[in-house]
């Protein structure tokens, strides 16, 4: 830097934001995986509120009708086993390959039970809280096959 290192200045305009380092991807995964599970809390909590019929009856019925696709999607695979196969194999591939991410997601998780002293039960409950939010937002967001349901439910991005 030809500026003034005491000043953080730069007159002749040598360093800029395209200079700057770039935080690891392991990081930035890290970081996204945990910032959704904060994000699977609130549209779990989103979804109650459209399930009361606090939102109105439209809200209401999208919500009902979301939660009998996901019933569907969690019945197909509880009782096809070839399709249980298939879901477990792709979350085991996802999980492999999104470990930063995963781990993001259930440090958040583990926080937030330690942080309310829900204790371990806890947590795994606002775990699969906030996957079942995830999942119902997505569907009512327009994802209505097995494929793209129960991966959601991790908190697999689509």
């Amino acid at each position: 830097m030809n500026g003034n290192p005491i000043s953080y200045r730069d007159p002749l305009g040598l360093f800029g934001w395209a200079d700057m380092p770039t935080l690891p991807q392991g990081v930035v995964n890290f970081a996204s995986g945990y910032g959704s599970y904060y994000g699977g809390l609130l549209n779990g909590a989103g979804h109650l509120l459209d399930r009361s019929g606090f939102a109105g009856p439209d809200a209401q019925q999208s919500a009902i009708q979301a939660e009998a696709v996901l019933a569907l999607g969690i019945n197909t695979i509880a009782t096809n086993p070839a399709i249980a196969k298939q879901a477990a194999c792709t979350a085991e591939n996802w999980a492999a390959n999104n470990k930063a991410y995963l781990a993001g997601r259930l440090t958040a998780g583990a926080l937030l039970s330690v942080i309310t002293g829900l204790g371990p039960y806890g947590g795994v409950a606002l775990g699969l809280f906030a996957g079942m939010g995830d999942a119902l937002n997505n569907i009512q967001n327009g994802m209505n096959t097995i494929q793209q349901i129960i991966p959601s439910m991790m908190g697999m991005p689509y």
